[in-house]
């Protein structure tokens, strides 16, 4: 079999999504390797080029997350709605809740500590700049954890663990969507991803609505039997152009109006660059990793974690 070659005891749909979990962490930290947005560019040329790789070609890679997430939380729901549930947010106190609130005071810790010094060396009080500035419990409880917030003032990166925290709160109604058959839960995900820029956005916007629908998106996925299905060249060259030719219009765009994400037209191009990202590399991790030309280790799985949630630091 498959999982005996690769020597993990992992199976092939699983090493899939892994390799592409893979291909994602890499994207996001090009994200945050953006220079433009701290030192001056040299020419138009070098801002185009940071804009082409890092603001369009990869930002398939947030989107692929919330796919991956929704399409293992499909594939390993059991039981009724009911039962379901409560196993599910059982499972998730501990792989989620639990990781989140511990990083989530680690990060407060070293930012406290590293953010202390530096008030030391400029002649501020040592709690200046941090969380324990706050004043008032709910404010810091907000900020420390991020309840309200996007994530903690610690660890901003957490804000993927939370919003995934939120989401399986509300797990019956994705349930019920998915209930309503795959035509029916794609049109709902993708009325989500491209309606989300008409609906107005409150200053912290707890939900995030656009990242419901990437996750109803992988959650349909689940519910097929596409991972089944042989490579599809056509599927992934037509892909694979398509995703090229919109993060060059994302760039020139972005070039003509500057680095702003909150415009509508922009925020279609990237959920078109999104889907076709996706398709794809999933196509592409569907085609290597079943001709044998992907191998790895334990190991690369298990810094991904701890490269994504440092990725800002």
């Amino acid at each position: 079999m498959y999982k005996t070659y690769m020597n993990i005891n992992l199976d092939w749909i699983s090493f899939q999504m892994r390799w592409m979990s893979f291909i994602a962490t890499i994207c996001v930290v090009i994200i945050h390797s953006r220079s433009y947005l701290l030192l001056p560019c040299p020419n138009s040329w070098v801002k185009g080029e940071q804009y082409f790789i890092a603001d369009s070609l990869v930002r398939f890679s947030v989107q692929l997350f919330f796919v991956i997430s929704g399409f293992w939380w499909s594939k390993n729901w059991k039981g009724s709605i009911i039962s379901g549930y409560k196993t599910l947010i059982k499972k998730k106190i501990y792989s989620l809740l639990l990781p989140y609130l511990i990083w989530g005071l680690i990060g407060a810790i070293l930012s406290l500590a590293l953010t202390g010094i530096n008030n030391i060396g400029t002649h501020r009080p040592f709690f200046a700049r941090s969380v324990f500035e706050i004043r008032g419990i709910w404010p810091f409880l907000d900020s420390l954890l991020g309840i309200l917030k996007i994530g903690p003032h610690g660890n901003m990166p957490l804000w993927f663990i939370r919003q995934l925290l939120i989401y399986f709160t509300i797990i019956p109604v994705i349930s019920c969507i998915l209930k309503g058959g795959v035509k029916f839960s794609s049109l709902c995900s993708f009325g989500i991803i491209f309606l989300n820029p008409y609906i107005p956005q409150n200053s912290w916007n707890p939900i995030m609505l656009n990242w419901i629908g990437w996750f109803v998106l992988g959650a349909t996925i689940g519910q097929t039997r596409i991972t089944e299905l042989p490579f599809n060249k056509k599927i992934a060259i037509l892909s694979g152009v398509i995703w090229s030719i919109t993060s060059i219009i994302s760039t020139l765009h972005l070039l003509h109006i500057g680095f702003d994400y909150s415009g509508i037209m922009q925020q279609h191009i990237i959920s078109i660059i999104a889907l076709f990202g996706i398709i794809f590399w999933w196509e592409m991790s569907f085609f290597l990793i079943r001709n044998r030309f992907l191998i790895t280790s334990k190991k690369m799985f298990l810094y991904m974690s701890f490269i994504y949630i440092q990725r800002k630091h």
